[in-house]
């Protein structure tokens, strides 16, 4: 596994286990709030045609007085509502005491309960004078004459905002249905299952001094404080409110007046506790409640995403990278958003958002601190490579080019003696008849160079910056404060000493009498010198080796592209004598391959021609030189003979 790779699976593990924590222990709550409250806000729940809210509002008390009202007052709202044939009421009003000053009314109140069949008180749990906890139910007639009872009870968040309801709660067991649920099996609308996280932890036995809740979901809302219809209290009272407006209608009875109302703070802003147990009970019975993900399994699930979201994510280029992280960030609320509508689901996707919005910093810093590194390996070990070629701030060098212009014959002496004198800044070369000096600082040592000339030799003093650079310090990496610095210094001596083996190279092979070729494996040319452009009549335009090598015909040999293809593929180098028939010049080619990282194919071009001349010429001069000699030795051989044949 590389560094990088590791770092990769270092920094997806952290994420992930980042995550799952974030998203175990809720650290990011409020962060998880505000975008729940938005989703909810921009998702409203269908609104229902059959619930209506007699409200206990402002107009109803400058009408009937200050609130509590004699009992009568309920009576005759449940007589009417009674004859308007409504199909349900719930009635939100706490009577946990007998009406001392009037008896009667109770019973006439449980009459009036009884007459009609269907109608729901609230319970809730309070405190007594020792701050111990007991439940709160309507007085024994009440409740003996209601169709059933619920406790009204909406969980509040450590913000203070109501988003969540208990469908079962009680003290020690949780055995009291919710005013919502109590109501749905009233008019036969519960669900079959009732939906919720059940409470894993619930105790086995009874607890008489804790509040045990079950059955915990998210309240969906049909939309802010007055979206729910209603009614006035008074206008029932008094019969303003036809038939048709109630008639076979869910009746919800509680207060909406300023003053003298449970307000609550939900994700819509506040809204009155009567309006709130109406969206229960719609949601409920629709079966739009909202399920929070079971923390464990969200917390494995988001610990998943975030790993491979960062597997992923840091293998990208580092715009790339940000885009994906943005439009992350964007399309997770956008999915939680999606699960919600059709699922009733809310996982939250802030703790992967935070997870990953931590990790791009993170790993740009990795990436960064990679870079550098490997940056400042590779210009030291440039730095290495070029150490040869660095015009290097050594006394040695000042010395030895001081003592060149002497043995030219330039100087008459010369003296680098430490300077004492004062402040030495460089100021450059003073020049004062046969007389220069300058001033250097090397590794916060001064010393002035003094030249003596023989002659007045302008010529030499004016180049003097050449030969004797003013700008030399003891090393541009040595004195940079810190790394960055340091390699920013090694950054420019080795692009100025990549341009220095630039030029070098270049001129050395414009120098060449030999043609020089070299290509990759590719056939593209990488370089190619005037010589061989020469030699082969190639112009300017010509990039690949095989049209460069085309006008070329060698002798006792297979054509170029033979050859190359065996160079290329065997590693077979080849040397052939032959001629390019655009110039007509006389040509010895030879071609290797380059043993590099990549390898090269280098192909050398000789003229021979003048040889070629030479060689015809010596032939044929030997061939007079044996032509004039033949008949001479032919008569002397002749001579011989016939002295033979007379003896």
């Amino acid at each position: 596994m590389t560094r990088t790779a590791f770092k990769r699976l270092a920094l997806a593990l952290a994420g992930g286990t980042l995550c799952a924590m974030i998203s175990l222990f809720e650290m990011v709550q409020p962060l998880d709030r505000l975008l729940y409250d938005a989703i909810i806000e921009t998702n409203p729940l269908a609104q229902a045609d059959d619930i209506v809210i007699v409200a206990i509002d402002e107009g109803s008390l400058m009408e009937l007085g200050r609130w509590p009202w004699p009992r009568e007052r309920h009576v005759q709202l449940l007589r009417e509502l009674t004859r308007l044939d409504v199909k349900a009421i719930a009635l939100d009003i706490i009577f946990s005491e007998a009406d001392s000053d009037y008896p009667e009314v109770d019973q006439l109140l449980a009459k009036a309960m009884r007459a009609h069949g269907r109608v729901l008180l609230p319970v809730f749990v309070g405190q007594t004078g020792q701050r111990t906890l007991v439940e709160v139910k309507p007085i024994p007639i009440l409740a003996a004459a209601a169709a059933d009872l619920g406790h009204v009870h909406i969980e509040l968040d450590s913000d203070g905002a109501g988003r969540s309801v208990y469908l079962f709660d009680g003290i020690g067991a949780p055995t009291s249905p919710h005013y919502s649920l109590a109501l749905a099996r009233l008019t036969d609308e519960a669900p079959a299952e009732l939906p919720g996280t059940i409470n894993s932890k619930r105790p086995l036995k009874f607890m008489p001094k804790t509040i045990i809740r079950d059955y915990h979901n998210l309240i969906p809302f049909m939309g802010p404080a007055g979206t729910v219809a209603s009614v006035s209290y008074v206008d029932v009272l008094r019969g303003r409110v036809s038939k048709q407006q109630l008639q076979n209608k869910i009746v919800f009875v509680g207060a909406t007046a300023a003053g003298q109302v449970d307000n609550h703070t939900t994700p819509l802003g506040q809204i009155s506790g009567v309006e709130i147990n109406a969206n229960i009970f719609h949601a409920l019975r629709s079966g739009d409640l909202i399920q929070q993900a079971p923390a464990r399994w969200l917390a494995a699930v988001v610990f998943f995403a975030t790993f491979f979201s960062i597997i992923f994510f840091t293998q990208l280029e580092p715009k790339a990278l940000l885009l994906a992280i943005v439009i992350s960030c964007a399309a997770l609320p956008v999915i939680s958003w999606i699960a919600l509508s059709w699922l009733g689901l809310w996982a939250s996707p802030v703790p992967v958002m935070v997870s990953l919005i931590l990790a791009y910093p993170l790993w740009n810093w990795l990436r960064l601190d990679a870079a550098v590194n490997f940056n400042h390996r590779q210009l030291r070990l440039l730095e290495q490579d070029n150490q040869e070629l660095h015009v290097k701030a050594r006394w040695e060098d000042i010395e030895r080019t001081a003592q060149f212009l002497h043995d030219l014959g330039y100087l008459q002496r010369w003296s680098l003696d430490k300077y004492v004198a004062g402040n030495p800044k460089n100021q450059g070369w003073r020049h004062a008849g046969l007389h220069s000096q300058c001033i250097y600082t090397i590794a916060e040592e001064s010393r002035q160079l003094q030249l003596f000339w023989t002659t007045d030799s302008e010529t030499i003093s004016a180049r003097l910056n050449e030969f004797f650079p003013t700008t030399l310090t003891a090393s541009t990496s040595e004195t940079a404060d810190n790394l960055i610095q340091s390699d920013l210094a090694l950054l420019e001596e080795a692009y100025s000493d990549a341009s220095q083996n630039r030029e070098l190279l270049r001129g050395t092979m414009e120098q060449l009498t030999t043609g020089i070729i070299l290509c990759g494996l590719g056939g593209g040319i990488l370089i190619i010198n005037k010589q061989a452009r020469v030699l082969l009549a190639s112009g300017e335009n010509v990039h690949t080796a095989m049209d460069v090598l085309k006008q070329l015909e060698l002798d006792n040999a297979p054509d170029v592209k033979n050859l190359v293809s065996n160079l290329v593929i065997k590693g077979e180098r080849f040397t052939h004598e032959g001629r390019c028939r655009a110039s007509a010049r006389e040509l010895l080619c030879k071609g290797r391959l380059l043993i590099l990282e990549k390898p090269l194919i280098l192909i050398t071009l000789t003229d021979v021609t003048d040889m070629k001349h030479s060689e015809l010429k010596r032939a044929e001069a030997l061939d007079f030189l044996s032509h004039d000699l033949r008949a001479p030795l032919t008569s002397v051989l002749a001579l011989i003979e016939s002295a033979k044949q007379q003896d």
